[in-house]
């Protein structure tokens, strides 16, 4: 849809160009709203159906790139270039659109990529702890009867352990990276 819009906007079809833009817009909200009725069982669906663009976008605040909640009037304007505005008023008006739907599509991936390493060291921390836990119960363990290298062993890992999760609290995701690694 984004490279269409680009096309047509280079072959100087503004209003169609906005007609591919405001289908990305549209399709972002159907993917939170899809997320946000498998996620929540209170979603009110049948009130986000009867919505208006500018409420839907509210009721999704939580599943939608910020730049998107913060910027809902980019629909309207689309919808106004489709159905207003002249086609040289959309071809001036595209580039600032493009950029916006493309701020969105980047932030949205930035948000997918950083669950995606939130996820791996959740699944790496696990893992240490399940063989932690399978080399002894831990859990009110006191190391009395180990080598002063196990103890530094231990104290290490544990020191790991809650830099990371302070990190991954924090969202420093590079952060608890490097102590992991």
């Amino acid at each position: 849809e984004f490279t269409k819009a680009i096309g047509l906007a280079a072959n100087g079809i503004g209003i169609g160009s906005f007609v591919y833009l405001r289908r990305i817009f549209e399709h972002l909200v159907s993917e939170a709203f899809e997320k946000a009725i498998s996620e929540n069982d209170e979603f009110d669906a049948d009130a986000f159906s009867k919505a208006k663009m500018n409420n839907k976008i509210q009721m999704l605040s939580g599943y939608l790139p910020d730049f998107l909640v913060e910027n809902y009037s980019i629909y309207g304007i689309l919808s106004k270039g489709i159905h207003e505005l002249s086609e040289e008023d959309c071809k001036s008006y595209f580039s600032i659109l493009r950029e916006s739907i493309e701020m969105i599509l980047d932030e949205k991936e930035d948000n997918r990529l950083k669950e995606l390493k939130k996820d791996n060291i959740k699944k790496a921390l696990s893992q240490i702890a399940r063989e932690i836990n399978n080399y002894k119960e831990l859990e009110g363990y006191e190391p009395t009867d180990l080598s002063i290298e196990d103890k530094w062993i231990l104290s290490k890992l544990n020191n790991v352990i809650r830099e990371t999760t302070a990190n991954i609290e924090k969202f420093e995701i590079g952060l608890a990276l490097e102590n992991v690694y």
